[in-house]
């Protein structure tokens, strides 16, 4: 009843834009539920799409650990080869030096009545033994020597893989459960996701401009003339952990990103070669980027190398929150 008399008190033109307000508002918020669930579709999309490049990458990793545990097992084969031909070699000098010894006997019995003529030869014996005994030790340090060196180096290969794959492993992880994102983050939500990343110190974020910096660079290995223009970071788990809060934050506003990859003019090398050792450092940042779920699409990677660039090894990375408010 009461409805009944409100709904009377109210003209027919002021009821007509009630409800056409009520439609256009229902329909406002079907369309802004459908964007988000589309939105949210397409994450899981993409989330399942890198899930699979992760887990081919993964596979081929643990691909090369079986083809390093099979060479290992090449070398342990070489060490014994190597080992039992070492074995023969010391045995025919601990023969030698026997019969040398006995030789050196009968000289010493046959030589009464000959000495000048043993004494020159004794003195030949004795060169021989001692240079034998000095190539039997020549021989068992070089054996040990080989065998430490394959060992080491074998181990540093596996041990360095393992590093590898774990790294990887925890970044993707860490990417994956934080993109999980059951629906649409509210402005303080995102505000405190910005905040916890910026206190990981590996960015300085200011929301005032937008502009993101790196606080802690992103090294890579040294690289001579002798090299290949190949890129490899000096310290991959903490590249690992840059670019992963990189890209935990171009999850929330998805600008686009310019990576650049700059070297020092040391005076030697071609233009070709230092720009080659440029242009994979930046490449190398956003394909690891693109395996973390960033759309390679907004990604620029270009190499600066010298006096084009900032003439120092670093790696420059803009990335705009704003692009409007510049």
């Amino acid at each position: 009843k009461d409805f009944a008399d409100h709904q009377i008190g109210l003209s027919g033109e002021k009821l007509d834009e009630l409800i056409e307000l009520g439609e256009a508002t229902r329909n406002a918020v079907q369309r802004h539920f459908d964007d988000l669930q589309a939105e949210i579709q397409a994450d899981r999309n993409l989330i399942e799409y890198h899930s699979k490049q992760i887990g081919a990458n993964m596979r081929s990793i643990e691909e090369n650990k079986g083809r390093i545990m099979s060479n290992q097992q090449l070398i342990r084969d070489e060490q014994d080869r190597a080992r039992a031909e070492a074995n023969n070699a010391v045995a025919r000098v601990q023969s030698l030096q026997e019969m040398l010894r006995q030789e050196l006997c009968c000289l010493g019995v046959w030589g009464l009545g000959k000495m000048e003529h043993n004494q020159a030869e004794r003195a030949k014996l004795e060169r021989q033994l001692s240079e034998s005994q000095k190539y039997k030790s020549e021989m068992e340090s070089e054996l040990t020597r080989l065998q430490d060196e394959m060992t080491a180096g074998l181990q540093e290969d596996i041990d360095d893989l393992n590093r590898k794959f774990d790294d990887v492993g925890e970044a993707v992880e860490k990417i994956l459960a934080r993109m999980e994102m059951p629906e649409q983050p509210t402005l303080l939500q995102q505000l405190h996701k910005v905040s916890e990343i910026q206190r990981r110190g590996n960015l300085d974020i200011n929301l005032n401009n937008g502009d993101v910096v790196l606080l802690r660079p992103i090294n890579f290995k040294r690289k001579n003339m002798n090299d290949p223009p190949t890129a490899e970071f000096e310290n991959e788990k903490e590249a690992l952990e840059i670019l992963t809060d990189l890209c935990e934050l171009w999850q929330m506003f998805k600008v686009s990103i310019v990576i650049e990859g700059h070297t020092k003019d040391i005076g030697v090398g071609t233009d070709e070669f230092w720009q080659s050792v440029a242009n994979s450092r930046a490449a190398l940042c956003a394909a690891t980027m693109g395996v973390m779920g960033v759309d390679l699409s907004q990604v620029a990677a270009v190499g600066k190398p010298g006096k084009t660039g900032l003439n120092k090894a670093a790696l420059v990375i803009s990335f705009d929150l704003f692009p409007d408010l510049d």
